[in-house]
């Protein structure tokens, strides 16, 4: 992935991540690759991947069952207020 240099590496992943979720790439209930496969997949610190799943957490967009792994909730469980960058 090319990064776009106006924005901060965390809001380009985090934008992707998303797009991927709202477009059913991960569907609702479904669990979206680990923190190893996203730092392999864009070539990323492991705490810049934390600080979006944080993010995304925060928006109850996904949820982490520890041991088992980080799943996409149900878009009616979602957060609608929209994501800030200035964070």
């Amino acid at each position: 992935m090319e990064w776009d240099e106006d924005r901060t590496i965390w809001e380009q992943l985090y934008s992707t991540l998303r797009t991927r979720i709202e477009n059913g790439e991960y569907r609702e209930r479904s669990v979206i690759p680990s923190l190893t496969q996203l730092e392999q997949e864009f070539g990323v610190a492991r705490t810049t991947i934390q600080k979006v799943l944080r993010i995304m957490k925060d928006e109850s967009l996904i949820r982490t069952i520890p041991g088992k792994g980080t799943y996409v909730r149900p878009q009616s469980e979602w957060r609608h207020n929209a994501h800030s960058p200035e964070e």
